[in-house]
């Protein structure tokens, strides 16, 4: 296995790192793609050349092709939020500017394992140039989804807003900097033309080995403390919150009919229920749903299925999905979508891309956010969103 620093040195940055602290997951780097596809505005793209047809069925071709060529890793990438547009054709969705593809799939050339320790004594710096009345235009979002909730129209929305910050830094010393801080279980780094896409998330999608399918949504948040007790005590308050466990069920319940959708009848389980999962800046109650796939699914009917995730959408998924495009006024793009990649045997293994910057010519984009429900408090929310923006604190000037 490679030592990062070692690679860096002999081969230079990498265009796709995967970097998870996670036990049993190998952290690996890819230099180069054999084969390259994409879905944007315009429509689909194999290596840079336009194709006609459905963009479902010629993913679906690729990654079948890819799979044949190698007994490794078959292909990389990731799913914009935004591709919800193709996925529910019944919705019309506002078009927001949004460069970012819809989705990206790439075939590794080579992959290389790495061991993940990354020495470095750069301590980079970031720039916020937020509105400063970035509170009332929440407070006033909020105020609204507060009525379609009391009305019935939804259970949840997951409302989110972007921070954006300047930086000269090197983009991915930026990215190893904040990944020994966060230590993700589903970091990602991608450098794809002219964007980069930094990702450090806790929270997995879904995974899928054999015929099982695995997904452990994250609803519930609270703040770490470096004081023992204090430390506890929050992870308590958690523990006990009625309103996050309300919240957490929901999710767990959407979760449950999505999969119903690809999984043999009678096989989906909820395995854990309300765990409280302690990472680096906050403590997360996350829950594990399973199934066994029908015998017919393949790697995009999975994806079509279950995207978007429901613990970044809220319940019911389209109803909230409708909410939060009236209410959002920028484009998510990758965050809120899902990172992952696809193994030969079709095993699959997929993240929610939260704690996720996007970074074009140094202007970056972090956007946070929360599910609301009807017995929410704005403050608290606010102040959850900041919890969430931790890792930046000690870099922003």
């Amino acid at each position: 296995m490679n030592d990062i620093n070692e690679i860096l040195k002999q081969k230079g940055k990498p265009k796709v790192f995967f970097n998870s602290y996670k036990e049993n997951r190998k952290s690996f780097f890819v230099y180069e793609f054999d084969e390259e596809f994409f879905i944007n505005q315009k429509g689909c793209f194999l290596n840079g050349k336009k194709i006609n047809g459905n963009p479902f069925n010629i993913l679906n071709d690729c990654i079948q092709n890819w799979k044949k060529e190698t007994d490794d890793i078959a292909s990389v990438g990731f799913l914009s939020y935004d591709l919800k547009g193709l996925l529910y054709p019944n919705i019309n969705f506002s078009k927001k500017k949004d460069d970012v593809p819809l989705c990206w799939f790439g075939k590794p050339k080579k992959v290389f394992y790495v061991k993940n320790k990354y020495k470095t004594d750069k301590i980079p710096e970031i720039n916020s140039i937020n509105s400063k009345d970035e509170f009332l235009k929440y407070k006033k979002n909020l105020k609204k989804i507060k009525n379609k909730l009391k009305s019935g129209d939804v259970y949840q929305v997951n409302y989110t807003y972007p921070k954006i910050f300047k930086t000269n830094n090197d983009i991915i010393e930026l990215f190893f900097y904040l990944s020994n801080i966060s230590k993700p279980h589903y970091g990602w780094f991608f450098d794809i033309n002219t964007i980069q896409i930094l990702c450090f998330s806790p929270e997995q999608f879904f995974t899928t080995n054999e015929n099982k399918i695995y997904s452990s949504p994250i609803k519930g948040t609270m703040k770490r403390s470096q004081d023992k007790i204090i430390d506890n005590y929050n992870k308590t308050i958690l523990e006990n919150s009625i309103k996050d466990k309300a919240e957490n069920l929901m999710i767990t319940d959407l979760i449950r009919n999505d999969l119903g959708k690809i999984c043999q009848y009678g096989s989906i389980q909820v395995n854990e229920i309300f765990n409280i999962v302690s990472f680096e800046t906050v403590h997360h109650m996350i829950s594990k749903i399973s199934g066994i796939l029908k015998s017919n699914i393949n790697e995009i009917d999975v994806i079509k299925a279950l995207f978007p995730g429901g613990s970044i959408t809220g319940a019911p998924k389209e109803s909230s999905m409708k909410i939060i495009d009236n209410l959002e006024n920028y484009s998510r793009e990758i965050y809120t979508g899902s990172i992952g990649y696809i193994k030969s045997n079709g095993d699959m293994d997929f993240n929610i891309a939260i704690r996720t910057m996007i970074n074009k010519n140094g202007k970056l984009k972090y956007p946070v956010g929360g599910g609301i429900v009807w017995d929410s408090k704005i403050e608290n929310e606010w102040e959850e969103t900041k919890t969430k923006a931790k890792i930046l604190h000690s870099i922003t000037k």
